[in-house]
């Protein structure tokens, strides 16, 4: 959960600033799963990009969406967007990951 939350979070810093509007993180717990969502003031939607092997970023993405649920985005009144990630936290998905 921890890396979902800094990547999103990382991402909305770097892709999704703007002059005097901050981003905001939500987590919500309902049962086993939690909801991240990340906030931002920029409308353009989030997007996986192909990596190179020597890249030191660009897999945020593919890490979040492995390690989740499901994704998603919806964009924000009057100016953003909320992008988003449901987890089970100790899933099976989620411990391949951080092991492999």
């Amino acid at each position: 959960m921890v890396l979902v939350c800094g990547e999103l979070s990382a991402n909305a810093v770097q892709h999704g600033g703007r002059r005097g509007h901050l981003f905001e993180i939500r987590l919500t717990v309902d049962g086993p799963r939690c909801l991240v969502e990340v906030s931002d003031a920029s409308r353009t939607p989030p997007r996986p990009t192909k990596a190179g092997e020597d890249d030191e970023g660009g897999r945020g993405l593919l890490l979040v969406d492995s390690l989740s649920e499901e994704t998603g985005h919806h964009y924000r009144y009057p100016l953003g967007k909320t992008v988003w990630a449901r987890l089970i936290p100790g899933s099976p998905s989620e411990e391949s990951v951080c092991t492999s």
